[in-house]
């Protein structure tokens, strides 16, 4: 029996569904993990298929943005397809450097301004929980494949663009040390909720994929401030994070004679480099004109991208800021595609000491 929302038949979904927010995510985990895939569903372009994964069934099926459109589907799947388990897959903002870019993050709770729970079955808590037994499974499949877990609590939000404000703390920053948010996201809240009214079982996975705060964005403003730049006046700082988390600054340099000038990122690589460390994940650069307000992003230098690129590699993330709050990432690759690195003259004895 379909639903307004889901032409699916009682049956056509496996016990356990996967529930990215976009659909066409939905279609390419269906179509990438599990075998003897069909649709089951596609009412207003919300894909969703049932396969199998190593042998057992399993549905995935887009949730849309936000809580009151997982709240519909999450609702019809619990309540009309016998589904027992949701784990909400999704993206999420970082509200701390303690979940870094890419990193996972399993939901403790999820707190939220939202009324969806009160209005729905008159819940007046601002606080959801998912499935404790839901979680264990996921814990335990994580650390069977070597996959690190960030854990605690997630705001929902029903807000993706709010107005700026100049109150201190910030919303987010009371979020994160009041109540121990680690990122944001719209959908959770609404998921738990229905979990609980209906005594079923949900999760949530995320995959930080930016940040409302970065130390290296902090710490390449202070490195800017030392810069010496008395013919260009144009002040850069450069803050780079090892693999081992130790991050080194550096600005620039000028020189009288403009060809010894040393730029902040390769200043900050080169001190690392002479304290033995030569693998990195990440750099952050800001640069602005002595006293003004930056407007543009400032980005590594063809020189810089080449040095980078030698020991941090294609996958290097290099964010370029403004301010803490508003800046851009992207990796080496994008910024130098088809780089030239140790890979390109493997073999060659000085090179590799011989």
């Amino acid at each position: 029996m379909s639903t307004p929302h889901i032409s699916a038949e009682k049956g056509d979904f496996a016990k356990t569904v996967l529930m990215p927010g976009d659909p066409l995510r939905a279609k390419f985990i269906a179509d990438t993990f599990l075998k003897d895939v069909r649709q089951v569903t596609g009412v207003r372009g919300m894909l969703g298929f049932t396969g199998t994964y190593e042998g057992r069934p399993i549905s995935v099926m887009g949730s849309g943005m936000g809580m009151p459109s997982i709240g519909i589907y999450s609702y019809e799947l619990f309540k009309f397809y016998d589904v027992e388990n949701i784990v909400r897959i999704g993206s999420a903002g970082s509200y701390t450097d303690k979940a870094r870019l890419f990193d996972t993050v399993l939901a403790a709770g999820a707190v939220s301004e939202s009324n969806y729970a009160r209005v729905q079955s008159g819940f007046e808590g601002d606080i959801t929980l998912p499935s404790q037994s839901l979680n264990d499974k996921l814990r335990a499949s994580a650390a069977k494949q070597g996959i690190s877990l960030i854990e605690g609590n997630i705001h929902s939000s029903d807000v993706f663009y709010r107005q700026p404000s100049d109150a201190k703390p910030t919303y987010w920053e009371k979020l994160r040390d009041e109540r121990g948010c680690l990122c944001v996201e719209m959908e959770s809240f609404a998921l738990f909720a229905n979990a609980q009214v209906l005594g079923k079982n949900a999760a949530c996975l995320l995959t930080i994929s930016d940040s409302f705060v970065s130390p290296e964005i902090s710490m390449a403003l202070a490195a800017r401030e030392k810069a010496y730049v008395p013919y260009s006046d144009f002040m850069v700082g450069a803050a780079l994070r090892a693999r081992d988390g130790r991050i080194f600054t550096g600005c620039n340099v000028e020189n009288a004679a403009f060809t010894p000038t040393s730029c902040a990122e390769r200043t900050a690589l080169f001190k690392a480099v002479a304290e033995g460390v030569t693998e990195f994940t990440d750099i952050a650069v800001v640069g602005s004109r002595r006293g003004e307000v930056n407007e543009q992003i400032t980005s590594p230098c063809g020189v810089c991208r080449q040095a980078l690129f030698e020991f941090g590699g294609p996958e290097l993330n290099v964010i370029m800021a403004k301010t803490p709050e508003d800046f851009i990432e992207r990796s080496m690759d994008e910024l130098l595609p088809f780089g030239f690195g140790p890979s390109n003259v493997a073999g060659n004895s000085a090179v590799e000491g011989k």
